[in-house]
């Protein structure tokens, strides 16, 4: 009885002795409780307005709040109209005092909406149409399209322009043109005949300087699939582009030979065949980076952004942008007629091209690794940014007698022509 006894007390100690030292633990923040709960934080930005910045919230997933309402806010020639995603005002909007549900941590901006009281410019004018707008004020502008086709909206003096108050309406393809004169800033727009399309201008912010002009013109007329991208300067030569779902290409092969002037080859050394056919770099070159890099890997991967040789802005696309503008071509097995110049290449019975996007890819045949040229008049190749492994990287290729354009992977020593495209 007695050991019993002493055998109930023992349990009981214990029992009492692991009860306190998990509540120990537990009292530290050392016992595994279960997984942490998950936050999130939101912060705001006035974006270009003054006033007292919103603390940053923290909440928990699932879990909602109300927006500042906005109170305090201000901006001159502006009123507060809610938050954005994104500064520019392209994001999602949210109204000022709405629920809110984060699902990441994320910066809210302020959006801003112009108080100009001043009426709307109409522009219906065959185009080109263009209007001077003062400085320091930002104009509605509607445009009424005389036939059917795709437009560029056009602002100059983009350096002075404040993008938050530049809008594209949805269906616009932005474009930054970077090499333009002026460094402008448009968009594109198709528009069916007789439709009228409203935007708003930007703002010229220094008002002691002289003022901005809005251009709209008619780049390609319905049907046509060539969409002007206007005109690319680069190294003192002066390039065609074209938007091909949405992105801009370089409509001609680029004939830039570096700073130093010795960055790629003519084809057999000749100046007239860099004039037409432009120069034929190594991948290395191409790539703008060690001729090292022709025999070793360089570790680019399969979907890099890399500018390369191409003017700032622009970058040498990888095969997954090659991939995209064949696709929309048509596919590999027809992109061929669909890219290549009307003229140029040698003919080939039953093979036409139509150079349906404005493309206008020419055979600059290649410098092969043992230094030979081979194939100016039938061939076209071109390096993408997407490295294989040590000696290949992917290109795309095509031919006089084919309506293909076909991928390889092939030694970085070969000298290829270069496309640059900008996102």
């Amino acid at each position: 009885m007695v050991k019993t006894k002493f055998l109930y007390r023992m349990i009981i100690m214990t029992a009492v002795a692991v009860v306190s030292v998990f509540m120990l633990f537990i009292a530290c923040g050392e016992y595994p409780v279960g997984p942490p709960e998950k936050r999130f934080t939101v912060s705001y930005s006035l974006n270009g307005g003054s006033g007292s910045t919103p603390s940053s919230r923290t909440v928990k997933a699932g879990n909602d709040f109300y927006l500042p309402s906005g109170s305090g806010f201000s901006r001159s020639g502006f009123t507060f109209g809610g938050w954005n995603t994104n500064s520019s005002g392209t994001g999602t909007n949210y109204n000022a005092g709405s629920s809110f549900t984060p699902s990441s941590n994320i910066t809210l901006y302020a959006r801003w909406t112009s108080t100009s009281s001043q009426s709307a410019i109409v522009l219906s004018l065959n185009t080109p149409a263009s209007v001077s707008i003062s400085s320091g004020t930002r104009r509605e502008v509607r445009f009424t399209a005389s036939t059917s086709g795709t437009y560029r909206f056009e602002s100059s003096n983009q350096g002075s322009l404040d993008p938050t108050a530049y809008t594209a309406l949805t269906g616009g393809n932005v474009i930054n043109d970077d090499g333009g004169s002026g460094n402008n800033y448009m968009f594109q727009q198709t528009l069916s005949a007789g439709q009228t399309y409203t935007y708003w201008s930007g703002v010229y912010n220094n008002s002691s300087t002289g003022s901005y002009t809005v251009t709209v013109t008619l780049v390609g007329s319905s049907g046509s699939g060539i969409v002007d991208g206007g005109t690319l300067s680069y190294g003192g030569q002066n390039y065609r582009t074209v938007i091909i779902g949405g992105k801009r290409w370089m409509a001609e092969n680029l004939n830039y030979a570096g700073s130093g002037g010795n960055v790629g080859v003519c084809y057999l050394n000749r100046a007239d065949s860099c004039a037409k056919y432009g120069r034929l770099y190594t991948w290395a070159e191409a790539m703008n980076i060690s001729s090292s890099y022709n025999s070793s890997t360089y570790g680019s991967g399969s979907n890099v952004q890399h500018q390369g040789i191409c003017p700032s802005g622009w970058r040498l696309p990888n095969d997954n942008d090659w991939d995209n503008l064949v696709s929309l071509a048509g596919g590999s097995s027809t992109a061929g007629s669909k890219l290549k110049s009307q003229s140029g290449w040698w003919s080939y019975s039953g093979i036409s091209s139509t150079d349906e996007f404005g493309f206008s890819a020419l055979p600059g045949g290649s410098r092969t690794t043992d230094g030979s040229f081979v194939n100016v008049g039938n061939w076209g190749y071109w390096w993408s940014a997407t490295e294989g492994d040590a000696s290949n990287a992917r290109h795309r290729y095509t031919d006089y007698n084919n309506s293909n354009v076909n991928s390889n992977w092939l030694n970085k020593s070969n000298g290829f022509s270069v496309r640059c495209s900008q996102d």
